[in-house]
């Protein structure tokens, strides 16, 4: 943001009416006042006016990203357009409930104003992201420092989810409660420092792929990491569901396997009058005898 526009950074308080519908901005400091009348036409001269929120236009995307920090305590950041074409990058968080009234306050400062023709911002790079993963984690590989991002899956906004230490002894505790518990061994040999970095210098990118419990089913996720562009001690580990993928490669293996044994049956088909297929299902616990069904006469036969 150029300084001679605002010199001190603009930051002001969003009041939140119980259900929500409402909005006035109960304290701000001069630059977060000449920043809404420049880029929104708001004049905030007046605290106790109260404005409808809005679903669509101008700031309606504001405002829905600061609503998340209403309802749950995420601290988001967020880009907005503003109406010269200049793009806003802002930061927002709940800071209180007021118990008498239920209006809840949420905190926001504007880090930055991009102007049109000043290309992909922070912002949008982190947009762009958080549309392919639900998990972000930046990590200082000297310190080990870490920082955990969340969004929605397919979500345009990311939230700081938590901050941590030690990120390579973290991920392996908690790869023993969420991750599915015939994945542990092959991820907890793969997710060393050592490996991550021989992977980066060879090739550029790690990737593993492995089954999550979150939901209390396995779900097949891919994790990716790169290093930052320009910054060798920090890394960004994105980590992404692929179960619909997973469940195609699936099928199509099926597919792959019912072609090769119809082809095999075509190979016979000429030397034989009539053909059946005998599916062999393993009785539980006992090894003999199996049960042989005929699928083309619908008789269940047993083998001793």
């Amino acid at each position: 943001m150029p300084a001679t526009t605002f010199e001190t950074l603009p930051m002001g308080v969003i009041e939140f009416s119980p259900e929500g519908e409402h909005i006035r901005f109960a304290r701000s400091n001069e630059s977060f006042r000449a920043f809404m009348k420049k880029y929104f036409g708001l004049d905030l001269t007046n605290e106790m006016i109260e404005y409808a929120v809005p679903r669509t236009g101008q700031g309606s995307l504001f405002i829905e990203k600061v609503g998340k920090c209403r309802k749950n305590g995420e601290r988001v950041f967020i880009e907005e357009k503003a109406s010269d074409g200049s793009t806003v990058n802002s930061f927002a968080r709940r800071v209180g409930v007021n118990p008498v009234t239920g209006r809840i306050s949420v905190v926001v400062a504007v880090l930055s104003i991009s102007e049109p023709d000043e290309g992909t911002t922070y912002a949008s790079i982190a947009r762009a992201l958080a549309a392919d993963f639900y998990n972000l984690y930046y990590v200082d590989l000297a310190s080990g420092d870490f920082i955990k991002y969340s969004s929605s899956v397919g979500g345009t906004g990311i939230a700081v989810e938590r901050r941590g230490k030690s990120f390579f002894e973290a991920a392996r505790i908690e790869a023993l409660t969420r991750i599915y518990r015939d994945d542990q061994e092959r991820f907890l040999n793969r997710l060393t420092k050592e490996k991550i970095l021989g992977s980066l210098d060879e090739s550029g990118v790690f990737n593993i792929t492995y089954r999550q419990m979150d939901s209390g089913t396995p779900c097949y996720v891919r994790m990716k990491i790169t290093r930052m562009e320009d910054d060798a001690d920090h890394i960004i580990i994105g980590i992404s569901i692929i179960e619909s993928e997973m469940k195609r490669r699936e099928v199509e293996d099926r597919l792959r396997q019912e072609r090769v044994l119809l082809e095999r049956i075509a190979a016979l088909s000429a030397s034989y009058i009539v053909l059946y297929t005998i599916v062999i299902l393993e009785l539980c616990h006992i090894s003999k005898p199996f049960l042989v069904r005929c699928v083309s006469m619908k008789i269940p036969v047993q083998i001793v």
